[in-house]
């Protein structure tokens, strides 16, 4: 593409118009939810969800309807095991 001279111009037009663009637009006004300081809305619930899904799934679980599911009833899937942390390898060589 950079051999390509017109590319290049066009694609340098479009810059500028851009760059200027973003520069006559100006800075951003701060709003009710800054970055900075900001507390984000809990999702205690969410996350209960979260864990109770976490420890279906370890027990060989999934939801119904879901890729985990599916291969498990395709006898794909063997991944129930209450040694989330080991590897694939470790586990089916039996490495406590």
């Amino acid at each position: 593409m950079i051999a390509e001279n017109e590319f290049m111009q066009t694609f340098d037009e479009w810059v500028n118009k851009f760059a200027t663009f973003v520069q006559q637009k100006g800075k951003v006004p701060p709003n009710k939810y800054r970055a900075y300081g900001h507390v984000p809305p809990s999702h205690l619930w969410a996350d209960v969800k979260d864990g109770i899904r976490y420890f279906e799934m370890m027990v060989g679980k999934p939801p119904k309807g879901s890729s985990p599911k599916i291969q498990q009833d395709l006898g794909l899937n063997k991944d129930a095991t209450w040694h989330t942390k080991k590897g694939e390898g470790e586990k089916l060589r039996g490495n406590d």
